[in-house]
């Protein structure tokens, strides 16, 4: 669940899977309770009363003893069976340091649960009017006074630095300037840590801009509401992730109320559909993120389906064609080919046959763009 939560961001299931956790985790919460208080209250204390006895044998045995009413042999009898009274308070030293261990693995856990939530400050969604998806403001009242223009996905990026360390001076992106308009392509090259999947995620906001600025339709992405914006954004990971679920749902992550229908068709522009329908269980057959019956390409292709089903406006392909065989490569560009029919397009690769239709090809270097084609 969290190696996906970029996915689960990406999709707008944050609600969704959210709700999941929260039920596993209250289930294991109430589990460990349990174990918690036989394991570590009520069992040594147990044993430790009959420890309290031991000693309590051993004082009253003693003057039993002295006044001849008890043999010694009859009370060393005794002390050797209540001795093994003695083992629970290794037991509770054994338990304790179990403890000790789970309470380090808890504060790796909630370390993880303790991340601040994204902040949105937008004021910007999307609304749909007569078929068509706007732009809308939501502090006004009424909605055609709220109505700022079509969603056109023109997309630019002007003057943007970027550092992930705040206090380093040194900006990983440096005057990154790049424009695209509605059905364009554009393509980032360049070496391993050039920058090319930070201004993506730049786009998607999962990180803020430190100068310059990023506007779609001319509105600053700073003042859209995050779930809009990755509405209008559909990005296919290089790393594809799958949710231990049937790929039917999985797909349906691209659109969480899509009827079946919806992800068959999606499926089918993907060309995924034959090699969906061939499996055991078809649209049923239940898959995991450690899943090896299907091929690199074929999860690819499950991700193209996903993605065609959000329908979205703006379209990231992160090297999504680089763990793919050349036999898979053609089935996989023409899926890709229909995804982005139409769409604006930003595209990170390695391979010259996903940008060969770029209308601009960009290569960056330490973070600086040293040429455009």
């Amino acid at each position: 669940m969290v190696s996906g939560m970029r996915v689960v961001k990406l999709f707008n299931a944050k609600h969704i899977i959210t709700n999941k956790f929260n039920t596993y985790v209250d289930e294991l919460e109430n589990s460990n309770k349990k174990t918690i208080f036989y394991g570590i209250v009520i069992h040594p204390l147990t044993r430790a009363f009959s420890y309290v006895i031991y000693a309590f044998v051993t004082v009253i045995g003693g003057n039993f003893v002295l006044d001849n009413i008890m043999t010694l042999g009859t009370i060393v009898s005794v002390t050797q069976l209540v001795d093994s009274l003695t083992r629970p308070l290794m037991n509770m030293a054994s338990q304790i340091t179990t403890l000790t261990k789970a309470i380090a693995g808890a504060e790796r856990i909630f370390g993880i649960l303790d991340i601040e939530e994204e902040i949105d400050e937008g004021t910007i969604d999307i609304i749909t009017k007569d078929g068509q998806d706007y732009w809308y403001d939501t502090t006004k009242t009424d909605i055609n006074d709220g109505i700022i223009t079509k969603v056109d996905a023109s997309v630019v990026i002007k003057n943007l630095y970027f550092k992930y360390d705040k206090s380093n001076e040194k900006y990983i992106l440096k005057n990154i300037s790049v424009h695209a308009t509605n059905g364009e392509q554009i393509a980032f090259v360049g070496a391993t840590g050039a920058g090319k999947t930070t201004i993506t995620n730049l786009i998607n906001r999962f990180y803020e801009i430190d100068k310059g600025k990023i506007t779609i339709d001319g509105i600053d992405i700073k003042d859209i509401k995050k779930n809009a914006l990755r509405r209008t954004i559909t990005t296919v990971l290089q790393d594809t992730v799958l949710f231990s679920t049937t790929i039917l749902e999985n797909i349906r992550y691209g659109k969480l109320d899509a009827t079946d229908e919806e992800v068959y068709a999606a499926a089918k522009i993907a060309n995924v559909d034959k090699i969906i329908e061939n499996l055991p269980d078809g649209y049923n057959t239940k898959i995991s993120a450690t899943d090896v019956s299907l091929s690199q390409g074929q999860i690819q292709l499950i991700s193209i389906a996903r993605a065609v089903l959000a329908n979205s406006k703006i379209i990231i392909l992160d090297e999504a064609t680089s763990s793919i065989d050349t036999r898979t490569e053609e089935l996989v560009q023409n899926a890709m080919d229909n995804l982005i029919a139409d769409k604006t397009t930003f595209v990170i690769a390695h391979r010259l046959s996903t940008i060969r239709n770029s209308k601009a090809i960009i290569l960056l270097d330490n973070g600086e763009i040293i040429e455009r084609r």
